[in-house]
């Protein structure tokens, strides 16, 4: 007896095979030749049943039903059910028409001026501090989208605009809390915000299980907060970390009555990652999803991979479908194709579409090493040979402390500096420690560049200007806030091993005015702490070539609510070495790079494209120019 077969969709695309057993068929030439092409998208058998992939994107869907229909030609009874033929229209008509919703409020067409204006009428007696112009669109888009991403730029309002989209859910009865999940960061900008959009009209209730009431609560207390009282709060904020030890309980709150929120989403771009999989699963029937951030694609275009999954789990495969391999390096024209495909799905806006004023000119301050830091420069060619990652790291270690060449690489102290696969590859023991680099060393210390920091720093506050300094190395900020003390300079430091309590105190006395300097890295405190209040200058005592992180640490005191006559300066100190005779620094060559990356990707803001911001094979060439001539 022939085999006959039945196609239809249940959830996802199934095949009956009838009339012969199953085993028999998947030996048959028929299955091994005439099914050949879509073999491959089958995800298990049930019995006479084959089950194809939930991920199939539309064009797979049409070739699964052109195979089996072809079959009748060649005399097989062959049943492909009308539900088929809909899934694959309803697919793409679905996102079809949100990406024309999209691209419609995004070029603020006069189609949707009557829905914008109810929108702001309805947001504006909701909120005590009206939002601007354009950050009402961004707030009516992500309203509107139900699920998407605002890619603006870091200090642009992001999180002000998402109190303006809950706040018409909120009013119209179709949300009664947010779930926030973003690094422990960015919590205290949330309450903050919370407080000055809402004021009095909303309370702020707000659960955080890294509040002091919460130490020393374990998983199932924890858990047992969020099954029974969540309904409590109107802001719960959590941390990547929880996702995957309360995901059930985040899941299950996401899913009804609440406006699901990833801040600094990028922060679970790992394909396959533990976070990246709780992060799907608690997005996955969450009826209002928007994820923010500032860099969506900081190292490649498979950066967006699971971000479109975290939107869109059920719609990925049929409307964007690109594969993890594609993604990886795409061409010129796989990337418009991307682009394209992207672009109704985010909105993003700059802090020159808000009016905020721009930075001074960057004032780069040259400190020209001394004797035994140039030639320490030359022992570290030599003990490095081809290894040039380690090179740039031992380089910046000299400026700053060259007692650091002793040691081996640490990883904690890299994060940021190097993108992080890059920061798995270095791999060196050390300067050899005999008797001429040990005196060599001896000899250096203070650094020059951190006696020209002193200065500038004594400088700033003496003018009564409060001061951020960025550094790279733990040791750096040690050094530097043992330095400022000495010489009488009220200053705090905050590392990744700062606690989340001397954390926040460290900031409240910087924000009081109770401290004059703040010393701190990008890792740990480049995204979502606003300081433009108070502080309007920056030193750059240390900087790798992570572009991501130098914007986002210029943005703590350049962002949106800046009066336009206020000034915010940066200062970029370069040492400056002799080498064969001529002036060469490491310093000058990472940051001009950095300003070549920063204007490519200002370019794709403009364009409205997505532009990867990772470091590639040119970096080494560039920011080693003229050392090895």
């Amino acid at each position: 007896m022939r085999a006959s077969f039945d196609l239809y969709y249940d959830d996802t695309l199934v095949l009956q095979v009838n009339g012969q057993p199953m085993d028999k068929f998947m030996r048959s030439a028929l299955w091994k030749v005439r099914f050949a092409r879509i073999s491959g998208y089958s995800r298990c058998v049930e019995g006479q049943k084959i089950i194809f992939s939930k991920d199939l994107t539309v064009s797979q869907c049409e070739t699964v039903r052109s195979v089996v229909e072809d079959l009748a030609a060649r005399d097989y009874v062959v049943s492909v059910g009308t539900s088929c033929a809909v899934h694959v229209a309803e697919a793409d008509s679905h996102m079809s028409e949100r990406a024309s919703v999209g691209l419609a409020i995004k070029a603020h067409d006069e189609v949707v001026l009557p829905q914008f204006e109810e929108f702001r009428r309805v947001v504006g007696s909701e909120m005590v501090r009206p939002l601007r112009e354009q950050q009402a669109w961004d707030s009516f888009y992500m309203m509107s989208m139900r699920a998407c991403s605002n890619f603006s730029v870091p200090g642009s309002g992001k999180t002000a605009s998402v109190l303006g989209t809950f706040a018409f859910l909120r009013a119209k009865g179709m949300a009664s809390r947010i779930l926030v999940i973003s690094p422990k960061n960015a919590f205290g900008s949330w309450r903050d915000e919370w407080r000055a959009c809402y004021g009095e009209q909303c309370a702020c209730r707000s659960l955080c299980f890294h509040d002091e009431e919460y130490r020393g609560w374990g998983r199932e207390q924890k858990a047992g907060e969020l099954a029974w009282n969540y309904t409590r709060y109107n802001l719960l904020l959590m941390n990547y970390e929880s996702c995957q030890s309360l995901q059930s309980e985040l899941a299950e709150i996401a899913s009804s009555d609440t406006l699901l929120v990833f801040d600094e989403v990028h922060k679970v771009k790992r394909i396959g990652g533990k976070r990246a999989g709780a992060a799907l699963e608690i997005a996955k029937e969450a009826p209002y999803v928007i994820a923010l951030t500032g860099t969506p694609i900081p190292n490649s275009y498979s950066d967006i991979f699971n971000l479109l999954h975290i939107m869109y789990p059920d719609d990925y495969a049929s409307h964007f479908g690109f594969t993890k391999k594609q993604l990886e390096k795409p061409d010129d024209a796989l990337i418009d194709v991307i682009n394209d495909a992207v672009r109704p799905f985010f909105c993003r806006t700059n802090k020159n579409m808000l009016g905020v004023p721009l930075p001074e000119p960057d004032q780069i301050i040259e400190v020209p090493a001394s004797q035994e830091e140039n030639e320490l420069l030359v022992e570290l060619k030599r003990a490095t040979g081809e290894n040039h990652l380690a090179l740039i790291i031992r380089i910046l270690q000299l400026e700053s402390d060259s007692d650091m060449l002793f040691g081996a690489i640490s990883e904690s102290d890299l994060a940021g500096l190097l993108e992080d696969d890059d920061v798995k590859a270095v791999r060196d023991e050390g300067l050899p420690q005999n008797d001429f680099n040990r005196q060599l060393v001896e000899r250096s210390f203070p650094s020059q560049k951190e006696l020209a920091c002193i200065k500038k720093v004594e400088e700033l506050v003496a003018a009564g200007k409060p001061v951020i300094v960025w550094c790279v190395f733990i040791r750096s900020i040690e050094n530097l806030l043992r330095a400022f003390t000495d010489s009488g300079i009220s200053a705090v430091a905050i590392s990744g091993e700062t606690d989340m309590a001397a954390r926040a105190r460290s900031l409240d006395a910087f924000k009081a005015g109770e401290v004059s300097v703040l010393i701190t890295n990008p890792h740990t405190l480049a995204e979502s702490v606003s300081l433009h209040g108070v502080c309007h200058d920056a030193i750059y005592f240390e900087y790798g070539y992570n572009l991501i992180h130098l914007l986002q640490s210029k943005d703590r005191i350049h962002r949106l609510g800046l009066p336009v006559d206020q000034y915010t300066q940066y200062y970029f100190l370069q040492t400056v070495f002799k080498t064969g005779g001529k002036a060469w620094s490491l310093d000058s060559n990472i940051y001009e790079r950095l300003k070549e990356k920063e204007q490519t990707m200002l370019d794709a803001i403009d364009s409205d494209c997505l532009e990867a911001g990772a470091t590639d094979v040119n970096d080494i060439e560039v920011v080693f120019k003229g050392l090895f001539d």
